[in-house]
Formats: C-alpha cells, sequence, structure tokens
C-alpha cells in the first residue's frame, strides 16, 4: 500500500505549534520575533526620551515667558514654529486631494499622469482647514523648537552648530553623549543616533495628538457659542470631508486628534531628519 505521508508541520518549536505561526519557517519565526523584541525596547527607550524631551521643551518655554526670551532661542523657536505651519499646511492639502471613481486600481504615479487625482476645492472649508493644519502645526514646531530640534528652515539658515551646542536646549546633553561633542572625531553612537530620532518623530506624534485634540476642543466650543451660518461652517471645518467617515464620528475631536497624529508625524519625521544630519554634519 507504500507509505503515507501525514500531513500538517514536523518537528517544529513550540512557538510554530499552532496557528501562532509566522513565516512556517522556525529560523524566520525567531529572527522576526527577537527583531520584534529589539523594536519594542527601541520604541520604549525612545518614547521616555521622546516625553524628556517634550516636557523639559515646555518648560524652557515657560521660563522664555517668565523670565524673557534669549534671541538665538527666540530665532529658534520661530524657525521651528514656520516649519511646524508648513508640516501643518502640507498634510491638509495631501490629504484633500482626492480619487476619482474608477480608477482604484491604477497605482499613484499611473494615476497622477492619467489625472486620476482630483483637485481639491479651494473653498471655505479647506482654507479653514489650512488654518486649523497651520495653528496645530506651529504648535508642535514651537516646542520642538525649544527642545534644540532642528528642522529645514534652520539647516537653511545655518544655525545648526550654534543650536546644537547651546547648553540652554535639552537635547544638548544627548547630542553631547551621542557625539562626545564638538571636534570629537565624528565618532557616533549610531545606536544613540536611532534612538534619538524616533524620539522626535514620537515627541511630534505626542505634540500633534495633544494640539490638535485642544484645537478642535476650543473650536467646537466657540462653535457652541454661536448660531446658524458661523456654526455649521466651524463644525464642517472640524469634521473629516469624507461623509461616511463622518457618519461614523460622534465628535469631530476624533478628527482632530487624526489630523494633529498625522501633522505630528510630518513634523517628527522633519526633525528627525534635520536634526541627525546637523549633528553628523557639524560633530
Amino acid at each position: 500500500m507504500g507509505h503515507i505521508k501525514k500531513s500538517g508541520p514536523q518537528n517544529l518549536p513550540p512557538w510554530m505549534a499552532g496557528p501562532t505561526k509566522i513565516t512556517g519557517n522556525w529560523f524566520l519565526d525567531l529572527l522576526v520575533i527577537l527583531v520584534g523584541f529589539v523594536a519594542v525596547a527601541l520604541c520604549i527607550i525612545a518614547t521616555v526620551y521622546g516625553a524628556g524631551f517634550t516636557m523639559a521643551a515646555l518648560s524652557v518655554l515657560i521660563k522664555l515667558i517668565t523670565q524673557g526670551a534669549i534671541a538665538n532661542v527666540l530665532q529658534n523657536i520661530l524657525l521651528s514654529a514656520v516649519a511646524g505651519v508648513f508640516a501643518g499646511i502640507a498634510t491638509v492639502i495631501v490629504r484633500a486631494w482626492g480619487r476619482k471613481p474608477g480608477h482604484l486600481e491604477s497605482s499613484f504615479l499611473s494615476a497622477l499622469f492619467a489625472k486620476g487625482l482630483e483637485t481639491p476645492p479651494y473653498d471655505k472649508v479647506f482654507c479653514g482647514r489650512v488654518l486649523v493644519g497651520g495653528i496645530v502645526g506651529m504648535v508642535v514646531g514651537l516646542v520642538a523648537g525649544a527642545s534644540g530640534a532642528l528642522s529645514f528652515p534652520q539647516l537653511l539658515s545655518g544655525a545648526s552648530h550654534e543650536i546644537l551646542t547651546n547648553t540652554a536646549y535639552p537635547i544638548y546633553q544627548t547630542v553631547v553623549g551621542i557625539t562626545g561633542g564638538a571636534g570629537a572625531g565624528g565618532e557616533f553612537d549610531w545606536f544613540g543616533l536611532i534612538v534619538i530620532a524616533i524620539a522626535l518623530i514620537f515627541m511630534g506624534l505626542l505634540l500633534g495628538v495633544a494640539s490638535g485634540f485642544a484645537v478642535h476642543i476650543i473650536m467646537s466650543g466657540i462653535a457652541g457659542l454661536m448660531k446658524g451660518i458661523a456654526k455649521e461652517f466651524i463644525i464642517e471645518v472640524l469634521e473629516e470631508k469624507d461623509k461616511d467617515i463622518r457618519r461614523n464620528e460622534p465628535h469631530p475631536q476624533i478628527a482632530g486628534i487624526l489630523r494633529g497624529l498625522l501633522t505630528g508625524l510630518v513634523a517628527g519625521i522633519l526633525m528627525a531628519v534635520s536634526t541627525i544630519w546637523g549633528i553628523i554634519r557639524f560633530f
């Protein structure tokens, strides 16, 4: 009759038994698990750093308000605020671009050349959303600038080295610990650079969510004090443009969190790239 082979995995490690297997190959599964543990540990460390940068930056801002601002510190904060405004506006504009029906199977590039993207409606509601996005981005930029993080205006203005070596910023000690200080010969702690990059992205996300939620709460309160057309306009600005999403959202604050999250992500990536580039270039 011959031999009948038993179906199913043979001689698999315990984590491969049952439906928990990932790739079907125990070595690859083990590698994925290890990489996952490293990624989680890295994210936890970066979150702690990001929260520390945020709290220290808020402390710097309070000191600047109560004790006066140093000229170069104020300049950096304003430059970061400008970068945040651009990040917020860019996020709103990108999200306003829609897809025409019937082109879902096309790639972004082919749809772009085939005019498969709808032009955003440049009406008063769109302008209102741009304003909200700019405000959220500005808040993210203000706090990020107080922490000593860089963005593209600092790189263009040539102020990167002065900012990174200024002891007034919370990020200074971390940069010194990673690089050994100015003139150390470029011996970087690359793991530390990765941590600080992720920390800056997390800081952008945290600030974006908080500021987006706060802005929508304030505007919702203003809408509650108004009547008629003005109230409807504010509510339409706060809600998502997708009617299906709008029906599923009982409160526009959910949209505020989402907008803040995306704006913070864009601003955080800009900060991370600019700051790491500044560290590598000037240390």
